[in-house]
This record gives structure tokens, C-alpha cells and sequence, in this order.
């Protein structure tokens, strides 16, 4: 592993083909191993796609953005989920054309407003992984929040 001295700038992850398809193990120098594969016949179906990777990261940044930008303005979040889709396009590369968040919030004074709200930073200072995406694929937020 690459060591990295510098953790709010650098980031490194090490990956190590398993097989002779598309099979790798990755790892950080602070993670539990991470399986990555693609869809047999190229590879076998044993750990996330890169796509998919790509989703859990956005809908994980949002995720944190929205928590930190709600709580901090005084608003209590009981739970979230949240499902991310990515229509792909049919020829290579095939690369998403647009992706859809749909977050569901169980909270008791969330108002649809805070959700545009924390949106509107995420998208446009905060979101990291949002910031690499915006401008190649439209992204899409769906919003549902329960008492």
C-alpha cells in the first residue's frame, strides 16, 4: 500500500486479481476487504461491479451531507434510507446516462424544504463524489419523509 501521509488530501486503495477473469480483493489501510467483480461470462459474480461501487458512494455522500446539514440546523433524523438507480447507457461505454436518489427520512419536523435545501449544498459545495458526477450524468432526488 501506498502510504499516505496527508488524509484529508490523499486517498489510496490497493486491489489484487483473484483469478484469471475480473476478480479483485481491495482493501485500505483501515478497511475490511472489499470483493469486486463483474457479471459472468467476464467475471463471476462474486463481489460488487464498479458501477455499482459508484453508487453506493453517491448515495452514501449525499447521505452524510443531508445528516450533518439537517442535524446541525436542529432537525431530528430517526432514520434514512436511501436507494440510488443508474440507467446505463446500451452501447459502450456504458456509462450511466442518469442516476436517481430516492431518500426516505423518518423524522418528526423534516420539511421538504430543509430536503431542497440540503440538496441545493450538497450539489453544489459539499458532496464531493456528487461534484466528480454533476455535468456528466443527470442526477435525480426523490424524497419521502414519515413521521
Amino acid at each position: 500500500m501506498i502510504p499516505v501521509t496527508d488524509k484529508s488530501k490523499l486517498l489510496a486503495v490497493s486491489l489484487e486479481l483473484q483469478n484469471q477473469k475480473l476478480h479483485f480483493k481491495g482493501n485500505t489501510d483501515f478497511s475490511e476487504t472489499l470483493q469486486i467483480d463483474y457479471v459472468p461470462p467476464f467475471g463471476d459474480g462474486l463481489g460488487f461491479t464498479s458501477l455499482e461501487l459508484l453508487l453506493f458512494s453517491l448515495a452514501s455522500c449525499v447521505g452524510s451531507t443531508f445528516l450533518l446539514l439537517t442535524r446541525r440546523s436542529g432537525r431530528t433524523i430517526d432514520a434514512l434510507t436511501i436507494e440510488a438507480t443508474g440507467d446505463r447507457r446500451q452501447e459502450h461505454p456504458t456509462a450511466f446516462t442518469s442516476i436517481d436518489l430516492y431518500l426516505r427520512f423518518k423524522s418528526s419536523d423534516l420539511t421538504q424544504e430543509d430536503c431542497l435545501k440540503a440538496q441545493h449544498i450538497a450539489e453544489t459545495s459539499l458532496c464531493p463524489v456528487y461534484s466528480m458526477v454533476k455535468g456528466n450524468v443527470d442526477v435525480n432526488f426523490h424524497y419521502e419523509i414519515t413521521g
